[in-house]
């Protein structure tokens, strides 16, 4: 009998550390895939109203926007972010709705905002809309919402510095 008792410890020791090297394994994967190309959710304060947004740092998340999905709702949004201010352009390729686009600078200054911008539809090319200066961030709301916010060049919108400091160029 003691044997069978050292025997089942024994196999519920290799068992845990299975569980536990699967588990690690897993959790590496998921993270390491998360930060490689996966937008993260977050919140974004534009001139005190809140919005729930998807941060795109990776080039393949900038690449992808907000192409190909469903309108946004009011306070929701998408941030770009970049580790460095360099002129950005932007295009409606593949949307499905239009939306403001709202360029800044490194401080998170507000540099011009392309509003209403239309989706492309069969343009060809689809138009381009660009950044008056070096920009760091982009932020892309609802259609209308930069007026609604009173929104002009020169104010400040708060970008988190982890945001741009996971930013990869």
């Amino acid at each position: 009998m003691r044997i069978n008792v050292t025997n089942r410890v024994a196999q519920r020791i290799t068992y845990s550390r299975r569980t536990l090297g699967t588990a690690c394994a897993v959790a590496t994967l998921v993270f390491a895939g998360q930060s490689a190309a996966a937008p993260f959710s977050a919140a974004l304060d534009i001139k005190n109203e809140r919005f729930a947004v998807q941060v795109a740092a990776q080039n393949e998340d900038r690449r992808q926007g907000l192409s190909g999905r469903d309108p946004l709702k009011a306070d929701e949004g998408m941030v770009f972010v970049w580790p460095n201010a360099a002129p950005r352009r932007f295009h409606m390729k593949d949307m499905k709705f239009p939306i403001d686009i709202i360029f800044l600078d490194d401080r998170g200054r507000v540099l011009n905002v392309a509003e209403r911008a239309p989706v492309c539809g069969d343009a060809d090319p689809c138009p381009q809309y660009y950044s008056t200066g070096p920009a760091q961030s982009v932020v892309e709301i609802q259609a209308g919402g930069a007026k609604r916010l009173q929104l002009q060049v020169g104010d400040t919108v708060t970008i988190p510095d982890n945001w741009t400091a996971v930013a990869k160029p």
